[in-house]
């Protein structure tokens, strides 16, 4: 019998030990977990979401945000188009859907956590990357500002410039954002419907002097360095008859003559396709300082910039060829 009881008595001491260990060492986590100060001191909600935006995106009539210390960038929406427009020049060709999704990413916003403590310095706030005012239609203007990214959470700060309130939200608000206004400027495309089977002359005046080009070999040259000079680069977002005199415009034009496609649709409701003459010209003008071309499409009110090399090559192939 003793020693049946010796034996139960060695496995009982053990265990009691562990147990004393285990509440030695739970209790000093809590007493480091007490004293440990700073952003995770906070209402932590996990992954449910705090709404602090809940708007829509036809009620925001104004936006203007800055990314860094870069530029600060203001848009409204114009009541005649119902379109935005850049502040500082309302005929800047803006991408419409960018800035429409950027309005819509700002005007309705949940956060993951509200840090209690508020500002401390410790989140990016006194540079902030990006700083956002949003105007809505019954008056009222927000003021936000977004920080550092939690290298933790990979969250970003965010913060109520009104209120002060800091929050953790999803890190993707900011590249809703992350664009400068060249990065939003839409450009214009050649025409679609000029194909080169169908063109039947390409014409380049310059001053007193007229170049009609018809033979089929030249004018498939001619097209080659047409479409080459696809806009990529512009100089002025807008340019009146007199700004556009300014750049040169009109030194030397060049006229494309095409059939353009068309549907038609007879009495008996038949459709069917039928080519159109058209005319479509390009506008060259002064050399710029760094070399580039200033050109104007017929179309745009845009002076664009265009390689000098890729001009000589379109007026080059105009001009005849002596046997």
């Amino acid at each position: 019998m003793s020693t049946k009881t010796k034996k139960k008595s060695g496995k009982i001491v053990p265990l009691l030990v562990m147990a004393v260990l285990i509440v030695g060492l739970f209790a000093a986590y809590k007493m480091m977990d007490a004293k440990t100060p700073s952003a995770t001191d906070s209402t932590d909600t996990g992954d449910s979401v705090i709404m602090l935006i809940d708007r829509t995106s036809a009620e925001v009539a104004a936006l203007s945000y800055r990314l860094g210390e870069g530029d600060t960038y203001e848009f409204s929406i114009r009541p005649d188009k119902g379109a935005w427009a850049y502040a500082d020049e309302p005929h800047f060709p803006l991408n419409q859907t960018t800035v429409g999704t950027m309005a819509a990413a700002i005007c309705r916003i949940g956060a993951y956590r509200h840090l209690e403590d508020g500002d401390t310095g410790e989140y990016g706030f006194d540079t902030p990357d990006l700083t956002v005012t949003v105007g809505y239609t019954d008056g009222t203007e927000c003021r936000y500002a977004i920080g550092d990214v939690n290298t933790v959470t990979g969250y970003r700060y965010f913060k109520d410039l009104d209120s002060g309130a800091v929050y953790t939200i999803a890190a993707a608000l900011y590249d809703y954002f992350d664009y400068t206004i060249d990065e939003l400027f839409v450009y214009d495309t050649l025409p679609g419907d000029i194909e080169s089977a169908h063109i039947t002359s390409f014409t380049v005046a310059e001053g007193d002097s007229v170049t009609e080009i018809t033979d089929a070999d030249a004018v498939t040259a001619m097209y080659a360095a047409f479409t080459a000079l696809a806009p990529s680069a512009y100089a002025d977002s807008y340019a009146d008859e007199t700004e556009s005199a300014a750049y040169g415009i009109g030194a030397c034009t060049l006229t494309v003559s095409y059939k353009r496609a068309v549907q038609i649709t007879d009495a008996s409701g038949a459709a069917s396709t039928t080519r159109i003459p058209a005319t479509f010209s390009i506008d060259f003008g002064n050399t710029a300082e760094d070399g580039r071309v200033y050109y104007k499409l017929s179309t745009s009110d845009v002076i664009y910039l265009a390689e000098a090399e890729k001009v000589s090559a379109l007026i080059s192939a105009a001009s005849p060829t002596e046997e």
